[in-house]
Parts: C-alpha cells; structure tokens; sequence
C-alpha cells in the first residue's frame, strides 16, 4: 500500500510541470545532469542553466560531482520570479538574469541560497514522505526549511523557508537519481533569509 502511495505522490507532484531533459539511471553524478545540455543558456526555462551557473560561479562544483546529496532543484523559471517577485524586474534572457541575481545579491549570498537548497545525504520522495508535515530539514547552510503538505492525499508539497513574504517553492519532480544523490525539482527559489521587509 505504501509504494503505491509513495507512486502516486510522485505522479502527483510531477503534473503540469516539465521533466529536466535528462532522466538520470544512477549513473551520472548531480553535476553531470546539471550539465546535461552543455553549461549554456537558452530559452527552456523548465532546465537548470541558472544554478548550474551559480554553482560554477561559486566553486561548489565539487560537491556536485562527489558528495552524496539531496538537491532541491529551482528550475530557470523560479530564478525569473524570484527577481521579478523581490525586485520587480522582469528579465527572460538567462545570461542577463544571472548577472542581474550575481550583480543585486552578490557571490556570497548566491553561495548561501545553494547551500540552502542542498542536504546531506539521500533523501527520495518516500523519505520526505516518512518525515511528514511540519518536518524541518536542515541544509548544508545550517537553516532549515518545513515540509508543508497541502491536501488529504498529499497533493503537494510545499517547502517553506525564511523569506515570509515570497511564495514558498513547490515541488514539481521528485527523484531524480544520480550516482551520488537525488534531485527533486522545485518552482521557486529557497531563501535562507528575508529579501523583503
């Protein structure tokens, strides 16, 4: 009953949104299905190009490859929203939306928002399932986000974090294996701290 449960919540989660362009088998590690289509910007704005970005920009390339992780993948559409939501500025050309997050937040906190969105260990939808709603996980930051779950059969799952005044990010896919982890893709960006006042 339970795996069924658990299939279901990942079919669930999965609606309306996208898949990444690379289903990973377990044989890639993270940073290898982040740079599944070649570490440049374009216009699918349901892939990753900004935080693998921001992951290269800041040197955590290295965790990618060899840690064993849980990412919570904002896809380059939540970058979007993130500014246009916190800065009012609407920019969909990718490379000027980066250098507009680099530019405005600085290499230092777009350091802290990756970490945010990275947790030890493996953690697959079944785990995130077990730990149930008003869970903390604690990312590789320190901070923590909850699990909020929304509906009676758990239709969605949302992660809330520190900025009390943006949409908190739902998850959009879940468990995408990688040879030292698993990705679940989300449409918002976690903020370790508030943007607003």
């Amino acid at each position: 009953m339970k795996k069924h449960f658990i299939a279901a919540l990942a079919a669930t989660v999965a609606l309306g949104f996208s898949a990444p362009a690379v289903q990973a088998d377990g044989h890639l590690t993270l940073a290898q299905i982040l740079l599944a289509d070649g570490d440049q910007f374009d216009t699918n704005q349901d892939d990753f190009d900004i935080v693998t970005e921001a992951i290269l920009a800041t040197g955590l390339g290295g965790a990618a490859d060899t840690m064993e992780l849980t990412a919570f993948l904002p896809t380059d559409k939540a970058f979007r929203i993130l500014v246009e939501d916190a800065y009012g500025l609407s920019i969909k050309d990718e490379a000027a939306l980066f250098q507009a997050i680099v530019d405005t937040l600085g290499v230092d906190t777009v350091r802290d928002v990756l970490f945010y969105h990275l947790v030890a260990g493996t953690i697959m939808s079944g785990d995130v399932v077990a730990a149930g709603d008003g869970a903390e996980i604690t990312t590789l930051l320190g901070n923590s986000f909850t699990l909020d779950f929304k509906g009676k059969k758990i239709a969605q799952i949302r992660l809330t974090d520190n900025e009390p005044f943006l949409r908190d990010p739902i998850v959009r896919a879940v468990d995408i294996t990688a040879e030292n982890g698993v990705a679940h893709v989300i449409d918002r960006v976690l903020l370790p701290v508030a943007l607003l006042d």
